[in-house]
Parts: structure tokens; sequence; C-alpha cells
């Protein structure tokens, strides 16, 4: 059966799409992505055209390729959708080249390209970690908490969010993710481009339910760990690779939690490692240079992390919470303050946001670097989201 032939959310589709680019032309990722995309057709030796050709064609061909609709009955209609979106998205300007990059470029690196040419391809500076926290029950109820990292460059603070502001979580159901990429990993026998974030909240409205979704489409959402939670206690941490999953219930308290580039699930751990180790011989380098260095730390801060969240009381209080979060200790830091893991690592690490929602209220407590100064020291900002 094809996926054009089920129904259709045509007008709804295209004007989210429309929206979507709108949006989309007005941030930074148009110059980001054009960036990712000369920098990864230098060091291909091919012209920027070569490269946009081929992810442009990459992308129909990711759209042609139907999934089993009896193993994936969620999929009806998703193609026309992406085809009402996209249209929607070109009539606001953005070009069809743009799409497939924001679509596709990442997955075309990790797949494609590294069956064609049997190397990793790695042409963008990139320290996205991050860390979240789930806590079901506080001094003030539940509260989600978020560290966000990367590179500083020429970041600037956030403006504040005016009063108001619709909050983005109306669903029983929360997801919220981290950065987990590896450089060679295993190629999926899927490659539709299915959201997996739309499909669980399009269809589940529990953990449980979340999980199995999840679970069933492990070989469509790629790599990078998630944190599923819900506004009754119920919560699940999944650490994830292009093919694999691990799936970590919550603690004795009920509070579960992830980190970026890093994995306790045994299983897990041990395939990072031995996919970075043959990324690591294929560019004669190894466990003490500065990638080894940076992995070994996304490791040693998840540890660090564990240890800290087994240590919280029961009922934690806001100021306990946000203390585990503003940890900055060398070498296993949960909020970064600008350190490299090695000399030659080619930035520094910061926590550019922390974000603490209590979830209740409908508020969150931010901060952010500024001024070249730590997050933690920064003096949060109470932003108080409408319905």
């Amino acid at each position: 059966m094809s996926l054009s032939s089920t129904k259709t959310t045509g007008p709804v589709a295209y004007g989210k799409g429309r929206e979507n680019g709108a949006a989309f032309l007005t941030g930074i990722m148009p110059r980001l992505l054009a960036s990712h995309a000369r920098g990864l057709a230098k060091e291909l030796g091919w012209p920027v055209g070569t490269l946009l050709g081929n992810v442009t064609a990459y992308d129909r061909e990711r759209l042609e390729a139907v999934p089993d609709l009896t193993k994936y009955p969620e999929l009806r209609g998703c193609r026309d959708q992406l085809t009402a979106q996209d249209q929607g998205m070109l009539d606001a300007g953005v070009s069809r080249e743009m799409i497939a990059l924001s679509r596709t470029l990442d997955f075309y690196v990790h797949t494609r390209l590294y069956q064609e040419t049997g190397r990793a391809w790695y042409f963008e500076p990139s320290l996205e970690e991050c860390r979240i926290l789930y806590v079901p029950d506080s001094e003030i109820g539940p509260i989600h908490a978020k560290n966000v990292d990367g590179p500083l460059g020429g970041l600037k603070p956030l403006p504040p969010t005016p009063k108001g502001t619709p909050w983005f979580w109306n669903h029983p159901i929360v997801l919220d993710g981290v950065g987990s990429g590896l450089h060679i990993d295993e190629i999926p026998p899927e490659i539709f481009p299915a959201n997996i974030y739309d499909l669980c909240y399009g269809h589940c409205t529990t953990v449980s339910a979340a999980t199995e979704l999840l679970t069933r489409y492990n070989c469509f959402w790629g790599h990078g760990n998630l944190l599923v939670h819900d506004y009754h206690g119920n919560s699940a941490a999944f650490e994830k690779t292009q093919c694999r999953v691990g799936v970590r219930a919550p603690d004795k308290h009920g509070m579960s939690f992830i980190s970026g580039m890093a994995a306790i699930d045994p299983c897990i751990r041990e395939h990072h490692r031995r996919m970075r180790l043959k990324y690591l011989d294929q560019i004669g380098a190894d466990w003490t240079g500065p990638d080894g260095c940076f992995w070994k730390e996304c490791e040693a801060t998840l540890d660090h992390m564990a240890v800290c969240v087994e240590r919280l009381s029961a009922r934690p209080t806001l100021r306990e919470v946000n203390e585990l979060m503003e940890r900055h200790e060398p070498g296993h830091p949960l909020c970064f303050t600008g350190e490299k893991s090695h000399p030659d690592q080619a930035a520094g690490c910061w926590t550019v946001e922390m974000r603490l929602f209590l979830l209740n209220e409908r508020k969150c407590f931010r901060r952010q670097v500024r001024d070249g100064k730590p997050a933690y020291l920064d003096p949060p900002e109470l932003i108080e989201y409408g319905s």
C-alpha cells in the first residue's frame, strides 16, 4: 500500500509547513546548514552543488521508502502530510535544497555517504551533550530540569520570554531529548523520515504506550537519548543509537535522567565504545586525543549524575535539584564552564542555558551564559507561561 493513498491532512499540514518555513527563514538554521554543507563539500573535494544534488535526491528517495504499514500503521497518511508541509515551506520561500538539507543532511552523512565512501565524515565541531532530570515529587510538585550545552562562539543570551507565552507541553506526556551521536554506526534498515515526536504525541497518551511505540520504531529515529514522562509520576529514559535502544526505568524515588553522548545501559555503552574505537582507528587517533578524552568525560559526567541523583532525597527541595544541576567539578561537570577535556579540543564546552520547569505551575527558572560568566552564576529569569 502506498503512503500517498491514505488519508490526508493537506490544509492543516500545508499551513504548518508555511508557518514553519517563515520561522525557519528568520532563524539561524539556513546559515548553519549552508555552513555545514560548504564544510562537508570541501572535505569531500566536491562542488557544493554536487553535495546538494545528492542530498536532495536522497531526501526524495527517503520520502518514497514505504514502510510496512502492517507493522507501522501510525505512518498512514504521513507521506501526504510531508508533501503538504513541504509545499507550505516552499511557498514561504524555503528552497527545495534547504528543505532536504534540514531533513536529510545528517542522515545522509551517517548512512548513504558512509556506505559509498567507506569512512566517516566529521565536518563540524560539536560539543552537544546536555542533561535532563525528571523529579516527579518535590516540595513544589514535579520538576523537569535541563542543562543545554555547546560551544560558546558568538552566542548571545536569549531575550526575556514574555509573560503568558503559550505553554508547549499541553499533551499528557512530555518528550525531551539530548544529543548522543556516533561518527560511525550501524545502518538502519528504514530510511523513511518519520518524526518520532509527532508520532508519539499523535498516538500516545501514556508513558507505557510511548515506550511501546519508541521501541517498535527503533530504526526510524536515529541517535539521541530521550526522556519521556507524564504528569502523574511515570517516566522512562531511552539511550539510543541508530539501530539500538536501551530503556531505563525510573529509580526508587521515581526519578529519571539522561545525559548526552553516553549511556548507562551496558550494551549501549559497549556499542558506543566499539564504534568510537572504529572511528579513532580510521583517523589514526586513540583514547588520549581530543575526541577520546571528550567521550570519556561524557561517560564520567553521566556516571557522576547517576551518583548525585541517587543521593537526592525522596522529595527534594527546589534548591537541592538546582544545586545538583549546578555541579561543575572538573572532569565530570553537570554544568560546563568553558573547560576543554583536551588541550587540542576545538572549543571549550559550556552549559549555555539552564532550565528548571515547575510543571504544575507552568513556570521556568532560566539562566544563561552572560558576559562570559557561567550559567550557574546568572540571576534566574522567571518565565510564567500561559495556557
